[in-house]
């Protein structure tokens, strides 16, 4: 079932389901679903197709590599789900409550598609976990240690996307020393100038 049909069909089932719990009859309880079937087909249709034709470059890499760990499995999409679901709220906002809307829908789509896709994922790994228990086949987490855990966290790739440099401690310490002897310096300088001023007058 592509991803966009099921995001229809349960968004429908759930809110038709809460309108009959409630009381609301069964005509009010279909109107009501076909509604949610129309607005979560129309927003699904267009993460979906945003997040699988524009946002992802290969969609046949991440999840799908030889070696798996634990943190690709987490983190499978999250990113691409993180853009594309703010574009799509911010066109959806825009849409129906015009372009003050758009900044709004965009942050909003971007941290409610990345919580959903995170969770998605961990749902995965437990399903994973159980299936593979019952199985007794190996997985992520029994891989030595060194490759359970990755070399570069989430946050460091999307800084360097944006185009900053991560630097490790022992580079850090020698930047800071580097930026000291430049301001020392500097300083230095600033205090001569002053004195000769002084001397002048």
């Amino acid at each position: 079932m592509p991803p966009h049909f099921a995001n229809t069909v349960s968004g429908a089932a759930i809110v038709g389901t809460y309108a009959l719990a409630k009381g609301r009859g069964q005509a009010v309880a279909a109107l009501l679903a076909s509604s949610a079937a129309l607005n979560c087909g129309i927003a699904g249709a267009t993460f979906f197709g945003i997040r699988e034709y524009l946002v992802q470059a290969h969609p046949e890499d991440g999840i799908h590599r030889g070696h798996l760990t634990w943190w690709d499995m987490r983190t499978h999409n999250v990113l691409d789900s993180l853009v594309s679901g703010g574009i799509t709220g911010g066109i959806l906002r825009a849409w129906r409550h015009g372009s003050r809307g758009g900044l709004s829908g965009l942050a909003m789509g971007a941290v409610g598609c990345t919580l959903l896709q995170y969770s998605a994922n961990e749902l995965g790994i437990q399903r994973v976990k159980f299936v593979s228990r019952r199985l007794g086949i190996a997985t992520p987490g029994q891989q030595p240690v060194g490759s359970s855990e990755p070399t570069r966290p989430l946050g460091q790739r999307i800084a360097g996307l944006l185009g900053f440099k991560s630097l490790s401690d022992e580079q850090f310490i020698a930047q800071m020393k580097q930026d000291r002897d430049t301001y020392m310096k500097r300083i230095a300088e600033l205090e001569k100038l002053q004195e000769e001023e002084k001397g002048r007058r």
